[in-house]
């Protein structure tokens, strides 16, 4: 049975390396590079299927670069496998044949993880919403309900930054507008609350 994304986390995956040699062979394999911009950084992640990479661009939509690359991420799924690098001598590897929508999954994490481990920018687990001048980061652990309370207070007239990472670059908060995925309860329990006239209701309708 394939897992459900809510079942696995970036804890879930093994690490290994990669020898030059297999090293070479699986980069050619992934020639559908897609590249997000996250403030004034760049990160392209290379996939070894384009389904996956059109998935994996229709998530950061918003966020889409064209600028050189700070970061390359590989994610490549052969051999029975899937293998998620910056660096062949670090590779996380999830150890069955992956569907698309895990191998988008993981390629986010380990990009944002590389990203974060090698840049100077600071990531923090939160959403984060604003209101004039000011910046509120909701934290919590996954299924906290971050998503559900920022997206109600975007339609109480606050603008979402991110519901899911806050990125700091020289101290100043940057949008992280990932696609956003409204769970069942949270849904129900914000238009529960009533009509706000926002397009938000639209698509939480939908």
């Amino acid at each position: 049975m394939v897992p459900n994304v809510r079942s696995v986390s970036f804890a879930s995956l093994d690490e290994t390396c990669l020898s030059p040699s297999r090293t070479a062979a699986y980069m050619a394999c992934a020639p559908h590079a897609v590249a997000i911009e996250v403030g004034r950084s760049t990160i392209a992640v290379r996939f070894s299927r384009a389904s996956a990479a059109a998935a994996f661009a229709e998530r950061f939509a918003d966020m889409l670069g064209h600028q050189a690359p700070d970061v390359v991420i590989y994610a490549v799924a052969l051999d029975g496998a899937a293998y998620f690098w910056l660096s062949p001598d670090r590779v996380r590897r999830w150890p069955e044949d992956p569907s698309d929508e895990l191998l988008v999954f993981f390629a986010d994490n380990v990009a944002m993880h590389e990203y974060l481990s090698t840049s100077t920018d600071v990531g923090i687990h939160a959403a984060v919403i604003a209101k004039g001048s000011r910046l509120v980061a909701l934290l919590g652990c996954s299924t906290a309900g971050k998503t559900t309370t920022a997206i109600a207070a975007v339609r109480n007239g606050f603008a979402l930054y991110s519901d899911e990472r806050c990125i700091l670059q020289d101290g100043r908060v940057v949008p992280f507008l990932r696609a956003i995925t409204v769970r069942e309860g949270g849904r129900s329990a914000i238009l529960a609350a009533g009509p706000s006239g926002c397009a938000v209701d639209d698509r939480l309708r939908e």
